[in-house]
């Protein structure tokens, strides 16, 4: 109910046109702890090679739908000291950017969305996030051709044993097929991340 006030007392009522999924209650308004708010700003610009394009990835919480996206990014240009935003809803993260020398004040942006009932935290990616995707087709072509050789060997050095039966047998042919064929592909599509790659490279990015 407070926010429902809120959004209206602020006429930010597109947000309920917008909405494409039931909401659910948000139960206590999130705090904001302020001094770890200017923590991350200040360690994003510190670390910034730009400092015209700070940027800062964080994790949200409470988003539902489109009309949540729509209101997160309403309330950072509101603000007009950022330069620019993208939240994904299916990744529960919003990318942010800045200058430094622009006075874009985190804290005052992330007590905006508690308010709203979004709840923000440092963005932890998974342990694949920053492993390019050519090292991953590479490892699974090199795992997939492992187990081809591995069914391949199983399959010579078993002819008497559980596999001489038919229908395991079967399955056995089955595996050593897919196995195969799917090392190939990932080898495609190895290749085929490479070149995209080494294109991007090689090509400067125009303004």
């Amino acid at each position: 109910m407070a926010v429902a006030a809120l959004l209206a007392s602020e006429g930010l009522e597109e947000f309920y046109r917008r909405r494409d999924a039931p909401g659910r209650p948000v139960g206590s308004l999130p705090q904001v702890d302020r001094a770890w708010a200017g923590a991350i700003q200040k360690e994003a610009e510190a670390v910034a090679q730009n400092k015209n394009a700070v940027a800062l990835k964080l994790a949200v919480e409470g988003m539902t739908c489109g009309g949540c996206v729509w209101l997160i990014e309403h309330l950072f240009n509101r603000e007009e000291t950022g330069d620019q935003i993208a939240v994904s809803l299916s990744g529960g993260s919003m990318d942010l950017k800045w200058s430094e020398g622009q006075a874009f004040n985190l804290a005052g942006f992330l007590e905006a969305l508690a308010a709203h009932g979004y709840r923000v935290k440092s963005y932890r990616g998974s342990w694949l996030s920053g492993v390019p995707l050519t090292v991953r087709y590479f490892g699974l072509a090199g795992l997939f051709s492992f187990n081809a050789i591995l069914l391949l060997w199983l399959k010579r050095s078993d002819e008497a044993g559980p596999f001489a039966d038919t229908t395991l047998r079967w399955l056995l042919n089955g595996l050593l097929v897919f196995s195969v064929f799917a090392s190939v592909f990932c080898c495609l599509l190895w290749v085929w991340q490479w070149r995209v790659s080494a294109r991007g490279k090689a090509t400067p990015l125009q303004d």
